[in-house]
């Protein structure tokens, strides 16, 4: 059987928080779109989710990254943001327990990443999807963790990602073992 997921119990939770310090930094994600007030209060509100997230502030870090997550949608460079902070928002709340939410949240910014176009939003996409699979790796739902791990890996090595495909390859590692208890 695998890992129930219980506060405190980071055995999912521990790659997204990993995931989430990496994906607001304008390298890492799409080209930088132009800085906009909006964009701005964007950048804020993650940065703020995210740091709340680190200080096990999850309440807290659930309203930012929600503030974020409308700022994102209201900006006419958003899908990169809004990828990212569904992204994120989905860690939250798989840490507090909400496992079904976080799932919603983690399919709609993996969704959000996939109409971003190749080349726009693809380690970003990685990210998100490598979210994903840690989320059905708490749901027991293996193969599904393994077939959406093998894509990230697919992604990262294609972006040149070699320390998050290292996670991935430690994670399908996790996986394996998961399987054999």
């Amino acid at each position: 059987s695998g890992r129930e997921h219980t506060p405190g119990n980071f055995t999912g939770a521990e790659g997204l928080l990993r995931n989430l310090a990496e994906l607001p930094s304008g390298a890492s994600l799409a080209a930088k779109p132009p800085q906009t007030p909006i964009l701005l209060d964007w950048q804020q509100q993650f940065s703020c989710g995210v740091d709340l997230f680190k200080q096990r502030q999850l309440l807290l870090a659930e309203k930012c990254f929600a503030a974020a997550l409308v700022l994102a949608q209201q900006s006419s460079a958003g899908s990169t943001q809004q990828g990212s902070t569904l992204s994120s928002l989905s860690a939250v709340l798989l840490e507090q327990g909400r496992i079904a939410e976080a799932e919603r949240a983690a399919v709609a910014g993996v969704n959000t990443f996939r109409q971003c176009g190749a080349g726009n939003c693809e380690f970003g996409l990685a990210k998100g999807i490598q979210n994903l699979a840690l989320i059905y790796r708490q749901q027991n739902r293996r193969f599904e963790a393994e077939k959406l791990l093998t894509e990230a890996l697919g992604l990262y090595k294609r972006l040149g990602g070699r320390t998050p495909a290292a996670e991935v390859l430690n994670t399908l590692g996790w996986l394996e073992l998961d399987r054999n208890r």
